[in-house]
Formats: structure tokens, C-alpha cells, sequence
């Protein structure tokens, strides 16, 4: 797979090379070298990620919550007399209970 897309990369630079050199105001040769430099980019990580020790990733090892603590702590919105008169301020405190609601019933559903 890698190799087509490095085949790819390099045709890509071939068809830029030649259409540069037809051009009248020249070729820009630097934009023609960058499509093989991108080709030798996908071989080398992709030769990288096979030399990785084959370790599978399985469904339910990579951490889906981010731990309590390593992030600072939220301030609470607090709501005044002013916002209850501004319909999007009220809408939004709806949608903010209700994705309360839901984040709790996922936390007991989990359990």
C-alpha cells in the first residue's frame, strides 16, 4: 500500500517536472522535488511502523476517559435574572440540563 502511494507521489512529481518545463514562466523546480521528498516521507514511516514491535490493539485497552485531576477544574455557570429574559440564554440552559441528564444515565449505564 505504501509503496502505490509513494508510486503515486513520484508519477505525481514527474507529471509536475514535465508540465513545469513547459511552462513559460519555467520550471519551479523546488515544488517539483517536494512530490518525491513527500514519497520518501510515506516509505520511511511507513518501513517505521512495520519495525514496531507487534503489540494488537484490542477493543477496550486504550483509555476512553481522561483521568480525574489532569485537568483544571471547571467553573460553574451560574445563571441571573438578566438571561431568563434572553430566549437563546433559556434554550441553552435546557440543552446544558439536558446533556446533564444524558452524561449521568451513561455513567449509571456503564456501571
Amino acid at each position: 500500500m505504501a509503496g502505490l502511494v509513494a508510486a503515486g507521489l513520484l508519477t505525481t512529481g514527474v507529471v509536475h517536472g514535465v508540465r513545469a518545463a513547459d511552462s513559460t514562466a519555467g520550471p519551479d523546480w523546488l515544488l517539483v522535488m517536494l512530490w518525491p521528498v513527500f514519497a520518501a516521507f510515506v516509505l520511511v514511516a511507513y518501513l517505521a511502523w512495520r519495525a514496531l514491535p507487534g503489540r494488537p490493539i484490542r477493543q477496550g485497552t486504550l483509555p476512553t476517559e481522561i483521568p480525574a485531576g489532569l485537568l483544571p477544574p471547571r467553573r460553574e455557570a451560574t445563571v441571573t435574572t438578566d438571561d431568563l429574559d434572553d430566549p437563546t440564554a433559556i434554550a441553552m440552559l435546557h440543552y446544558n440540563v439536558r446533556l446533564t441528564d444524558l452524561a449521568e444515565h451513561e455513567r449509571r449505564r456503564r456501571r
